[in-house]
């Protein structure tokens, strides 16, 4: 028998259902939480807590099969309702790439981050497509990749051009302090002011 327990979309995502209606109590094989089916109770461990050692073998919609401690499915708030895995998207896959992307837009748009001076008091931008909130990580990964390694971060290949396609790349903190105005002016043949190299020198 398929019994499946009242889940709606703030208790899917939220967590917000009643402790009655997570009752352990209430669990048996073939019960659905959200996109989780149990198949079947697990022998209890030895380790933890008596919350913890008692679980559920699962089945997730996506067709993942895992093992749960009882205690996250009838937990409140936040029980758990899915894998994880079928949620996954691009911000959970590469996390320290959205926080360099975040970073980005915040010092070339926020009159009080600590670096805007150097970013959007310069006038220096974020193009259109890697601006948005909804699809701009998507499409600024999509166009530069994951970073090498966590010694990388996104640097200009311009130093007075804006964050846009064919003018970002991956680099060290080395790779990006040969390439700042103070630099690059320092070690030019040519002597002008910063931002203003001379016509032809480009």
């Amino acid at each position: 028998m398929w019994v499946r327990i009242p889940c709606t979309s703030a208790t899917r995502d939220k967590g917000t259902s009643t402790h009655q209606e997570l009752s352990a109590k209430t669990l048996h094989p073939g019960t659905v939480l959200g996109d989780l089916t149990l198949l079947g109770r697990v022998r209890s461990g030895t380790k933890g807590c008596y919350n913890v050692r008692r679980r559920w073998r699962v089945r997730c919609t996506c067709g993942n099969i895992l093992t749960i401690p009882q205690h996250y499915l009838v937990r409140n708030p936040h029980p758990r309702r899915n894998c994880g895995k079928c949620k996954a998207t691009l911000k959970t896959k590469f996390r320290r790439e959205y926080r360099i992307w975040t970073m980005m837009r915040r010092r070339c748009t926020n009159p009080t981050h600590v670096a805007y001076k150097y970013y959007g008091g310069r006038g220096i931008k974020v193009c259109d497509e890697w601006m948005s909130f909804e699809s701009g990580f998507d499409e600024f990964i999509e166009h530069i990749g994951p970073a090498p390694s966590e010694d990388h971060s996104v640097d200009r290949i311009d130093v007075n051009g804006d964050y846009e396609p064919g003018n970002v790349k991956w680099a060290t903190a080395l790779e990006q302090a040969k390439n700042t105005r103070q630099y690059l002016r320092k070690h030019s043949k040519f002597k002008y002011p910063i931002g203003q190299p001379p016509e032809g020198t480009e």
